[in-house]
């Protein structure tokens, strides 16, 4: 990246959170075919994430869901070759994919997962890993570049925090203004857009009864709009999240829910949040970008909301 180049900052950060994504939890030799495992992953999400009234689910010649279907295929046979391999080879790797392995899997009377099931959590997690992680990632450049002064208050804190040294984990913790834009970021640019789960039992919400066995839905990007839950709801104002600001008001339960919540909360939630936080503080003090004159970043999608047409930025300075 050099001074003065135009890009699209969201298939940037989208790449390195996938890479990121890959090796930590899948290894080194995923991690080669990080460009090969996006490319096909992004031809599937891209056809999921089109609304259903646009899709032609029919496995036809030169149709984007035979599209999709293969791409899928291909990133399949290179999940089953590396658990293959890993099978032949023993020894201990340290990622995720050594827990799928060896973990014993107590449903259905078997000892431990079958290939079948290792394959699609990886490639689940490798999917879910990286989109929406990436996706807040995107919006998160859009925000800093809408409000410059926030991204002049994030460098300031990394500055007297980090200085010249490496970032660390110790260094992430003590970050807390660039903690409260990770939180404002997932609040108002959520990019889990609609959620659905199924009832268990009868249940009654505001006035009414929700019979057993039936699909709720539920937005986390109108719940995080809503001014009876937000003031300013609108705005983007990271201070919200100071605990020690005056007038500070606590998030009510469910109020906040990028990740949903309870005992389905998602389990890298944790790591999205870290990686979010290192993002921005990287980004801040290695690169400085400015919009696209004319540039309209735009939300679109029905599983995640990516920004239409990426966001275009142009690369002010390099600082390495």
């Amino acid at each position: 990246m050099d001074a003065g180049a135009r890009i699209d900052a969201f298939a940037e950060v989208r790449s390195c959170i996938r890479r990121i994504a890959i090796r930590g939890l899948f290894g080194q030799r995923l991690r080669s075919q990080t460009d090969e495992i996006g490319r096909d992953l992004e031809i599937a999400l891209h056809y999921t994430n089109t609304s259903p009234f646009l899709r032609f689910d029919h496995d036809l010649p030169f149709t984007p869901y035979r599209k999709a279907i293969r791409a899928r295929a291909r990133v399949d046979e290179r999940v089953r070759q590396e658990i293959e391999k890993r099978r032949a080879e023993g020894g201990e790797h340290g990622d995720v994919l050594d827990a799928l392995l060896e973990r014993p899997c107590e449903h259905a009377g078997q000892d431990y997962l079958d290939d079948l099931e290792i394959r699609d959590q990886v490639i689940s997690l490798i999917a879910s890993g990286y989109d929406s992680s990436s996706t807040a990632a995107g919006w998160a450049v859009h925000a800093l570049l809408t409000h410059p002064h926030v991204a002049d208050r994030i460098r300031e804190e990394v500055e007297q925090v980090v200085g010249d040294e490496d970032l660390n984990v110790e260094h992430l913790a003590k970050l807390d203004y660039t903690g409260w834009c990770v939180n404002e970021i997932l609040r108002l640019y959520t990019p889990g857009v609609l959620t659905g789960r199924t009832t268990t039992t009868d249940i009654e919400f505001a006035g009414h009864v929700i019979p057993r066995g039936r699909r709720v839905l539920y937005s986390q990007y109108v719940t995080h709009r809503l001014p009876e839950l937000w003031s300013d709801a609108l705005v983007f104002e990271p201070e919200r999240w100071n605990r020690d600001a005056p007038g500070y008001r606590e998030p009510i339960p469910f109020s906040f829910v990028p990740f949903g919540a309870g005992f389905r909360r998602c389990i890298g939630y944790a790591f999205a949040e870290l990686e979010l936080r290192a993002m921005l503080a990287e980004l801040v003090r290695r690169v400085e970008l400015t919009s696209v004159p004319g540039a309209h970043v735009r939300p679109v999608g029905v599983a995640t909301m990516w920004p239409k047409d990426g966001v275009p930025v142009e690369v002010a300075a390099v600082r390495l």
